[in-house]
């Protein structure tokens, strides 16, 4: 052969290759993002092992305030469930400073810009069920760029995905016998122990709801399913999804669709898939709840794992649930097979389908307001309560009782608990202590405040006084006063709106009473049980003055240090005025060395004195929004 003949069946060759390649990477099948977890080995999956893919995509600059809670509750799971978490490259910098400490199970993968996030979710209008390219109605190219967009104006956008991340995530859950969706402001606790055997092997699909049994629906919050092509492919009948092309063709404002609407409505024109909607999830969604005067406790069990639960009806104080340890709370817990059975016989379920002269519940907007009244006649069900499981088999639904393990005290507990509404209130700071205590806390204690660390020693080996709740030594109302129910904020921004002319204002640095690493409280109230509340609240920031105690000779260090003076000093004078209630006085400043120098300036003007003023210094941090 000749040379020139070899060089063209080459060229030839590396052409094939790179078209290949290239249309590869249009299906979404080729180069995968990148995968980010820790050093410590994961489970190995042998074949017929149960195994469950959590899939959570998130889009943000930065990580929630509280995902240091998530990741260590999740490795509480780490037996049998891995949180695949699918980041774009906006959270690229946060993924590689958490990396190091993730645990084995929490998986971050660096799919690359919101581009790459949006090609993804498009399979589901670009790539059949068999992995074939599908046509569609406007090139993928402009698809793309649509959604990619839409995500940037609306990340919640991801959510209307989740029925369809068995297909839009199948290369990553090739080796997961299960794979589920749930969201990060979710706590986990002993997810081993409550999913129980017939719902990994007898059913397809099982959801946790916190026991609206009435509404038939698959929740967002935590549904996991069979990972097989028939039931990856269910939500194909949701044209919302399988028509993405057609629904962005055309105008720029896309209408909202919740994927447990349509996506319930679809599995239940089914006959050839089973289905288990159980009552196992705590919510904070009733303020009426033991939650919401107790907290929710996580704690960490000798032999691996982690616990969660609350407070019982009848626990009234909170100290019934506290005075429990990891080890006597399951003390028997398999002795009936698990923690949550059915018993007695299943009953048929009726539906408002069934019966069409009936008007919808809640004078006809039906029993789930959030989604379209069209599906709620199959969704919305006649004479079922939270007393039962609800089972979808054969095309039918069927309800029966059921039981859960009697745990001591009373207390509740669940595999996860969601707070959906907590976290509004939410910031960084809030969760401060957790980051430097994971894996070596004992317990936690998650509040509508924040989340307190009953791990922790002081100094001198003692308690510190968060941990006096659990010893009993103060009730929970004064734990929560006279420490500030909200974050204080140290570093304000005036902010001109352009519609109306007037200022906002934003705040840029939050100090927190529950990181008891950084902060130190000075003075008690003398009266740590007035009803009157907080009053006057003074946040002194002296971020910006340098602290040049030690300065000598000229300079601006010296004029810094009498300003600081000047500033304490008005203070305690306008704080010494203020005769109508209980004073909160923050001084913040983020140098941990000049802790010494704040302390002495506090005691040089007196502030160690007994009044009724909480006085707290805060250095060595800065905390972010």
């Amino acid at each position: 052969m000749r040379p020139r003949e070899v060089i063209i069946k080459v060229l030839l060759l590396l052409f094939c290759v790179v078209a290949f390649c290239v249309y590869m990477s249009k299906l979404g099948l080729g180069s995968e993002p990148r995968l980010r977890t820790s050093s410590k080995p994961s489970k190995r999956i042998d074949k017929g092992d149960p195994r469950v893919a959590v899939i959570i995509p998130y889009l943000g600059k930065n990580l929630p305030p509280y995902f240091d809670l998530f990741k260590f509750a999740a490795s509480g799971s780490s037996s049998l469930v891995d949180f695949l978490i699918f980041l774009s490259s906006e959270t690229e910098h946060i993924a590689n400073q958490n990396t190091a400490s993730l645990p084995s199970n929490v998986k971050f993968i660096d799919v690359g810009g919101v581009d790459k996030m949006a090609e993804i979710h498009a399979r589901v209008a670009t790539v059949s069920s068999d992995g074939s390219k599908r046509d569609t109605k406007m090139s993928q190219t402009r698809l793309v760029s649509t959604l990619a967009a839409q995500f940037n104006a609306h990340p919640y956008t991801l959510v209307e995905f989740k029925p369809a991340y068995g297909h839009i995530f199948q290369n990553y859950i090739k080796d997961y016998s299960h794979w589920g969706y749930a969201d990060l402001d979710m706590i986990f606790g002993d997810l081993v122990e409550w999913i129980s055997p017939d719902e990994l092997n007898d059913f397809d699909i099982t959801t946790y709801g916190h026991g609206d049994q009435a509404s038939v629906y698959l929740r967002g919050q935590f549904t996991f399913h069979r990972n097989n092509e028939l039931v990856n492919n269910v939500w194909r009948n949701c044209e919302h999804l399988s028509k993405l092309d057609e629904r962005y063709t055309g105008g720029k404002n896309y209408r909202f669709e919740s994927a447990e609407g349509c996506y319930s409505h679809a599995v239940l024109q089914r006959d050839d898939i089973k289905v288990k909607y159980a009552v196992k999830a705590m919510t904070d969604f009733n303020k009426e709840d033991s939650a919401h005067r107790h907290g929710i406790m996580l704690v960490e069990r000798q032999g691996g794992g982690l616990v969660l639960y609350k407070a019982g009806v009848a626990d009234k104080s909170g100290g019934m649930f506290r005075a429990l340890d990891s080890e006597t709370l399951y003390p028997e817990r398999m002795a009936k097979g698990g923690l949550y059975w059915d018993v007695g016989e299943m009953e048929e379920v009726v539906s408002y389908k069934d019966t069409p002269d009936n008007k919808l519940p809640n004078r006809g907007r039906g029993c789930m307001f959030w989604a379209p009244t069209t599906y709620q006649r199959d969704i919305c069900v006649h004479e079922v309560d939270e007393n039962y499981t609800i089972k979808f088999i054969n095309g039918k639904l069927f309800k029966q009782k059921w039981e859960k393990f009697s745990f001591p005290n009373g207390v509740v507990s669940a595999p996860f608990f969601h707070f959906q509404e907590w976290k509004r209130k939410y910031r960084v700071s809030q969760f401060a202590g957790l980051g430097g205590v994971v894996g070596g806390g004992k317990q936690f204690l998650l509040m509508t405040e924040g989340l307190a660390d009953f791990g922790r020693v002081d100094a001198n080996g003692g308690s510190n006084d968060l941990a006096k709740l659990e010893e009993g030594k103060v009730s929970r109302g004064e734990l929560r006063y006279p420490l500030p129910a909200n974050l204080y904020c140290s570093n304000f921004e005036s902010v001109r709106a352009d519609n109306d002319g007037k200022k906002t204002v934003h705040c840029l640095d939050y100090i927190s009473w529950l990181d008891g690493k950084t902060t130190d409280v000075i003075t008690w109230p003398t009266d740590r049980r007035s009803k009157e509340g907080v009053t006057l609240s003074i946040v002194l920031s002296l971020q910006d003055l340098g602290w040049r105690w030690k300065g000598k000779g000229k300079g601006k260090g010296k004029g810094q240090g009498q300003v600081s003076k000047r500033r304490v000093k008005l203070a305690m004078q306008s704080i010494n005025a203020w005769t109508k209630g209980p004073v909160v006085f923050i001084i913040h400043s983020p140098e941990a060395e000049n802790k010494a120098a704040v302390l002495a300036l506090l005691e040089s003007q007196g502030v160690n004195a007994e009044g009724n003023v909480l006085c707290a210094v805060v250095t060595g941090v800065k905390y972010n929004r």
